[in-house]
Parts: C-alpha cells; sequence; structure tokens
C-alpha cells in the first residue's frame, strides 16, 4: 500500500444542510432545494430520500407530498451556499498542511505527514466533524484512505454505514487489514466507485464485475485495452497505488458558462439584450476573478454598419481599475450592488425563486436577527 494517505470531507446534503443552519425548524422534516426556475429537486434530505424523492425529479410529480407527507420546496440560494462553503473549506484546511477543493462540498486533505503529532486518524477526523458543525453547523462524513479514490469510497461507507456498522461518520480504511477493506468493498456497487458513471457501470455489470471488489481485483492491463486508461488508473488505485495526487491550486478554467433558463417567455429583442447582458457581465466578473482574457468574436448580432470594437485590442488601465472596484464593492456588499450601466433591475425573465430563503451570510438587509 502507498505511504500517502489522504481525507475527503464531504458537506452532507450540503443545500438542505445550509438551509437549515438558519432555519432549525427545518431539522428532522423531508426538505429539498430546487433547480433554477424551481424545476427539480437538486438537493434531498435524508427524510426527503426516504420519500423516494429521486435526484433530478421534476417538482410537478412530487408537489402533492408537500400536502400528503410535509415536504418542504426550497429555491436555490447560490449565494448562501457558496459563502457557507468558503467557510467549511477554509475550516478543514486548517486541518492539513495541503488541500484541494474538489467540488463545492467536498474537499481533500493531504494526511500523509501528520504522524507522529497526530496518532490516530480517525479521532482526527473526529475533530475535524466536531470543529465545522460547531463552527457553521454543517455535518459531515470523512473518509480517509491511501489514493483519492479509496478516500471517497472510505467516505461513503462512512455515511452509509456500510458492514452493518455505525462509523459515527468517519472511516479511515488504513487503519483496517486488508481483508476487512476487501470485504467492504465487496458491498459497494461498482457504480458508487469515484469516475464510474451510468454507462460504464451498466458495461461494467454486463462483464461481470458489480462491486467496488471485482473492480479492484480486474486486469489493469486488461481495463486499459477494453475500457480507458482513466478506468485502468481506478483500478491501480483501489489497489494502493496513487495515481491521482492532490492538486492544491485551482487550473485555470478555458471555459466560462453563464447559463440561465428563463423564468418566463422572452418575446421582445430588447428583453433578450438586456438579458444577455446580464449573463455577459456575470461571466465576465468570473473571468476577471481568475484574472482570464476572453477571446470571442459576436457576428451577425449588430446592425449593418455599426462598427464593432476589437476585443483582442489592447485593454485600457483606467476600464480595469474601474472594473476591479465593481467587483470589489459587490465582493463586499453583494452580488449586483454596482451594476453596469446598460444593465436594468429585475426583469420578468430573471429566474423564478418563489421560496428562497434571505442570503443569511452575503447581504446586510438578510442579517438575521436576535429579538
Amino acid at each position: 500500500m502507498s505511504a500517502q494517505v489522504f481525507a475527503l470531507v464531504d458537506g452532507n446534503n450540503m443545500y438542505v444542510s445550509c438551509e437549515r443552519v438558519f432555519r432549525p425548524d427545518l431539522i428532522g422534516k423531508p426538505v429539498i432545494v430546487l433547480s433554477n426556475n424551481d424545476g427539480c429537486a437538486v438537493a434531498r434530505s435524508q427524510e426527503a430520500k426516504d420519500l423516494n424523492v429521486k435526484m433530478g425529479q421534476p417538482w410537478f410529480q412530487i408537489r402533492h407530498l408537500a400536502e400528503s407527507h410535509g415536504l418542504i420546496a426550497l429555491s436555490s440560494n447560490y449565494a448562501l451556499y457558496a459563502d457557507m462553503s468558503s467557510r467549511m473549506m477554509a475550516i478543514a484546511g486548517s486541518f492539513a498542511p495541503q488541500q484541494e477543493i474538489y467540488s463545492i462540498d467536498e474537499t481533500f486533505l493531504d494526511f500523509s505527514n501528520l504522524a507522529p503529532a497526530v496518532p490516530n486518524l480517525t479521532v482526527y477526523g473526529h475533530t475535524i466533524r466536531d470543529r465545522i458543525l460547531a463552527w457553521i453547523g454543517i455535518p459531515t462524513c470523512v473518509g480517509i484512505g491511501p489514493t483519492k479514490t479509496l478516500a471517497k469510497l472510505s467516505n461513503h461507507i462512512a455515511k452509509k454505514n456500510v458492514g452493518g456498522r455505525n462509523w459515527g461518520g468517519v472511516c479511515d480504511l488504513t487503519a483496517l487489514p486488508e481483508p476487512e477493506v476487501d470485504a467492504l468493498l465487496a458491498q459497494i456497487a461498482v457504480g458508487e466507485v469515484w469516475g464510474v458513471g451510468r454507462r460504464l457501470r451498466d458495461r461494467l455489470t454486463a462483464d461481470g464485475i458489480n462491486t467496488a471488489l471485482a473492480l479492484k481485483r480486474a486486469d489493469p492491463t486488461f481495463i486499459r485495452s477494453t475500457v480507458s486508461v482513466v478506468l485502468e488508473r481506478t483500478v491501480r488505485e483501489l489497489n494502493g497505488v496513487v495515481c491521482y495526487p492532490l492538486e492544491c491550486e485551482s487550473q485555470p478554467q478555458k471555459q466560462i458558462v453563464c447559463s440561465r433558463s428563463f423564468g418566463a417567455p422572452v418575446m421582445a429583442f430588447d428583453d433578450l439584450a438586456v438579458a444577455l447582458r446580464d449573463f455577459a457581465a456575470t461571466a465576465a466578473g468570473r473571468m476577471r476573478k481568475q484574472n482570464l482574457k476572453a477571446g470571442v468574436m459576436l457576428v451577425e448580432l449588430q446592425a449593418e454598419g455599426v462598427v464593432q470594437e476589437d476585443l483582442f485590442a489592447p485593454t485600457s488601465s483606467k476600464r480595469d481599475r474601474l472594473m476591479a472596484a465593481l467587483d470589489a464593492v459587490n465582493d463586499r456588499f453583494g452580488r449586483n450592488t454596482v451594476r453596469v450601466g446598460s444593465i436594468e433591475g429585475h426583469q420578468a425573465w430573471h429566474m423564478s425563486q418563489n421560496a428562497k430563503t434571505p442570503s443569511y451570510t452575503t447581504d446586510w438587509g438578510d442579517l438575521p436577527v436576535v429579538r
């Protein structure tokens, strides 16, 4: 087995948990968070899962559960989730010399060189869980393994109590003998392995590879020749060979997409133009945060005779300072506190968010009041 040790800290039902921090009355109740325009379920509490609410299920199909079983549906509050995620990542990152933020609710930590200061990684994992819960109210699970793939599976074991054991939210596969690890992997469907999607799961199942253990025991050379080099790496990681090191520095994005479904039909060109400007301003803000520049050419969007500016011309330092000031104000006081002059206020095409909770941590006007 590899001498390296990875931990994966994962926020449980992240979006719902963020809502429950400020709405403790939601604890113990079936709660879902809906996608853009309140379309479908993108996050579910365990109580909602127990009602057989599926990920991505359209709201109109499960609306009846609100009356029959008390299902509570909330609109997405992305500003809140992003801010709570940032706080969670900062706390988790303080427990290791290196950190990779993998997603809004997952972060990898490097536990390789913590001994002898940390003699028991399971206890250390519980300390991380307790700290995050006490400081920001988000419940988490911690999985520890000799590779990132095994750390992900370890987290799954802790969350689902695989093996009929109550793991208490922390599972350290490096502390278990290999036969015991294999017994746990034998109880995990191959589709739960990191990187095995639905199509690949079906293909592997057809070939008789039904569990994580079966995939671990597959011949990596054969997997490479018949499936892909990516799955070969997964097989090697399941056997303790590190193929995916920690990526501590986020890689610059090659593309930035700002895409929204309109909250109402857009029939007029002027409304479409305002929406386009709004989306372009949002995408440009994300681009500036990463110190990126765009090479984009828009054609056939202007009337004949109108001269289009050169997007590749040298930028103005005065304009750069102006946009930096705009970003700083919006970062401090909330999105759209200051707007580009051509973007107007609320429009009918904006997302429908009929059940959105306040931006408790990112908007001064939404700060909770203690009475």
